[in-house]
């Protein structure tokens, strides 16, 4: 799977998110063991919530919030 993201969003992301950055982050959606749910807030365009494992450490169980 090839994962694209919008560069601006991707610089402003560790600021908002605690320091994960999107590349940390890819991981996640990567992970076959992860589990995927619609966001169910409206924010204008569909979006989906993952959480798997990935990121800045081995341990680190990192949520990402993913519109496509």
């Amino acid at each position: 799977m090839e994962i694209e993201f919008d560069p601006d969003k991707a610089a402003s992301n560790p600021i908002a998110h605690d320091g994960v950055t999107f590349d940390e982050a890819k991981p996640v959606l990567l992970d076959p063991y992860a589990l995927t749910r619609e966001d169910t807030d409206d924010h204008g365009e569909p979006r989906w919530v993952t959480l798997g494992m990935g990121g800045k450490e081995a341990n680190f169980g990192g949520g990402v919030d993913t519109a496509w």
